[in-house]
């Protein structure tokens, strides 16, 4: 989520050099992008998404919770 935000803020950063928009739309596009980032945290910190892509039947969030338990496991043998 971060490097989406990042991503998109470099976006941001050249559309108001290449073509300025006011404060008032570049501020809004600014927050805009905070909400998102804040949300797709909120919704990670939660685990809601991978309950979700489970229910779908999705293999990606099996791989996630392995690489996430192999994390914990590394971590708690140091």
């Amino acid at each position: 989520s971060h490097i989406v935000a990042i991503i998109l803020f470099a976006a941001l950063g050249l559309l108001g050099w290449w073509r300025p928009p006011s404060s008032l739309v570049f501020s809004g596009l600014g927050c805009v992008i905070l909400a998102l980032t804040a949300l797709w945290e909120w919704v990670s910190y939660n685990g809601g998404w991978l309950e979700r892509m489970e229910a779908r039947g999705w293999r990606v969030a099996a791989r996630f919770r392995a690489r996430a338990q192999r994390r914990l496991d590394r971590i708690n043998l140091d």
